[in-house]
């Protein structure tokens, strides 16, 4: 995503968030959209003087995913691109954590559901985890630190 950090709020209202509406029964635990997009305009603006950084941590990650259960819902598709633009270029370390900790948690995520649009499960999956490989954890090498 080639923006100038000014214009990122503009480039998050100008998606149609609810095209991300799965159509499936996660309502019930507060899968919306629309409130992925919320998030996100607040996270452009995330103010260390204002915002609990792990509070609103759990809140996006909740936004994007069944924590629980390990999988996200499709709003992911298109607010990664969001979140990693805004890892990358923000000047609060809180409001970086924060991002980072979230990818992170969703790299090791699956889809929660079959398809979307006119992609199969595993395409999601693997779409996902290549936006995501460089925020997985890095293995170690244990035979180093024995």
């Amino acid at each position: 995503m080639n923006l100038e950090h000014k214009d990122i709020k503009k480039e998050i209202l100008k998606i149609d968030w609810k095209q991300f509406d799965c159509g499936c029964d996660y309502t019930d635990l507060g899968y919306n959209p629309l409130s992925v997009r919320d998030l996100l305009i607040d996270l452009v603006s995330f103010d260390e003087q204002i915002h609990d950084a792990e509070n609103f941590g759990y809140q996006l990650l909740t936004a994007l995913a069944w924590n629980h259960r390990g999988c996200y819902y499709p709003a992911v598709l298109k607010a990664l691109d969001f979140i990693i633009f805004i890892e990358q270029n923000t000047k609060s370390e809180k409001c970086k954590i924060l991002c980072n900790a979230v990818l992170n948690d969703l790299y090791y995520f699956e889809p929660c559901f079959e398809n979307y649009k006119d992609m199969d499960k595993e395409t999601i999956a693997n779409l996902v985890k290549s936006k995501l490989f460089r925020y997985r954890d890095k293995p170690t090498n244990l035979k180093k630190i024995l």
